[in-house]
């Protein structure tokens, strides 16, 4: 799986990009998102 969109960004921006992933329901996008915060 290409993550390369996930991993894209500051970490401002992808909390950011995660928030829109999860208030538009798809809690999936925003769950790859924080992997590459967290991990």
């Amino acid at each position: 799986m290409d993550t390369t969109y996930y991993d894209h960004g500051t970490q401002a921006e992808r909390w950011e990009r995660a928030r829109m992933f999860f208030d538009a329901k798809d809690y999936a996008a925003a769950a790859r998102v924080l992997t590459g915060l967290v991990c």
